[in-house]
């Protein structure tokens, strides 16, 4: 005697086998003319006259140039570096000035109020070009992500003032005014 089971498995198949055939079978739509033949009693479509050749859309994909954006179009307000952290601090042995990184992301609000109030002052500006190397380092970046872990950053904004050898001399967190970044900017290590 056949087990009840092996009976409904049997059919199970011969329905998935109909239902390929089916698909199969069925015809796929071409790019050739429709033809309308008769328009009576279909009073919500619109009106097309019988045996009227309705072509097909052809659809069209338009084409979009994006155009690399130069560092020279980039509107940047103290002398930010845009260059990779091992060229800023090569760079500020050179020049023999520190580094001041700032820890920011693009969803941290305070961040933003910083870059748009505070690092936006003129008189910041010349300040910080005249003492600094500036850096600006997205926390969400890899790079980002270890240098945060390797001085133990947790609150954004964070700006850490580094000298060139990589000696870490001071480390200020919080958003702040123009005036008070300048202060404590100028305060001995």
């Amino acid at each position: 005697m056949v087990p009840f089971s092996y009976f409904f498995m049997k059919i199970y198949l011969l329905l998935f086998l109909l239902l390929i055939y089916a698909c199969k079978s069925q015809k796929k739509p071409t790019s050739s003319p429709i033809v309308v033949e008769n328009n009576k009693n279909h009073s919500a479509l619109p009106t097309v006259e019988p045996n009227t050749e309705i072509l097909s859309p052809e659809i069209e994909i338009p084409i979009v140039e994006v155009q690399p954006t130069l560092v020279e179009e980039l509107e940047v307000k103290p002398d930010l570096y845009l260059g990779t952290l091992d060229d800023i601090f090569l760079n500020a042995r050179q020049n023999k000035k520190p580094v001041l990184i700032d820890f920011w992301a693009k969803w941290c609000g305070p961040c933003k109020k910083m870059e748009k109030e505070t690092f936006s002052d003129p008189e910041l500006q010349e300040f910080l070009n005249s003492k600094y190397n500036f850096y600006r380092l997205d926390i969400d970046s890899f790079e980002g992500l270890e240098l945060a872990g390797l001085h133990n950053i947790n609150a954004f904004p964070t700006l850490l003032v580094i000298e060139p050898n990589g000696k870490l001399k001071k480390k200020i967190q919080g958003f702040l005014l123009p005036k008070y970044l300048k202060v404590e900017l100028e305060k001995p290590y």
